[in-house]
């Protein structure tokens, strides 16, 4: 059934426990279950200070070459950006990890690192969101980086 909706470009669905009565208002009787599509970035960047993100810098391998894709900036609150941010600071470098015609410049907010930390983007009804997916070692980043 999730997957017919998702295929009609539907939010979702909303269900209930089989076992339950029906009774209308939210409770823990009832379940959602939501379409999302989703696609993997290297973070190269992000906006913001060494305390606080704003949006970060992401992009995809295209070969041997991380390539811009654009900015996520939503999706962070202060219980992840904390960890993330832990991350990223464990990471920064002086140099843009970018290379090709649309790499962006560096602007006075942002800072550059090492291509080592991979998120998922999911777009929900027009909303896209940055969920963290982990951090790839350099070992296994010439062979499951994100690729368009």
């Amino acid at each position: 059934m999730l997957q017919s909706a998702c295929r009609m470009h539907l939010e979702g669905i909303v269900s209930k426990r089989l076992d339950s009565p029906y009774r209308s208002g939210r409770s823990d009787l009832w379940t959602k279950a939501k379409c999302r599509t989703g696609h993997e970035v290297v973070i190269g960047g992000w906006s913001g200070s060494s305390t606080k993100v704003r949006s970060l810098i992401a992009g995809v391998y295209r070969g041997d070459h991380l390539v811009h894709v654009g900015r996520v900036g939503t999706g962070f609150n202060a219980r992840n950006s904390t960890a993330l941010l832990k991350r990223l600071n464990a990471n920064v470098s002086g140099k843009s990890p970018f290379e090709g015609n649309n790499a962006p410049r560096k602007q006075a907010d942002w800072t550059w690192v090492k291509p080592v930390l991979v998120v998922e983007m999911s777009l929900r009804v027009g909303l896209l969101q940055a969920q963290f997916a982990r951090q790839r070692s350099k070992a296994c980043a010439k062979t499951s980086q994100p690729r368009m």
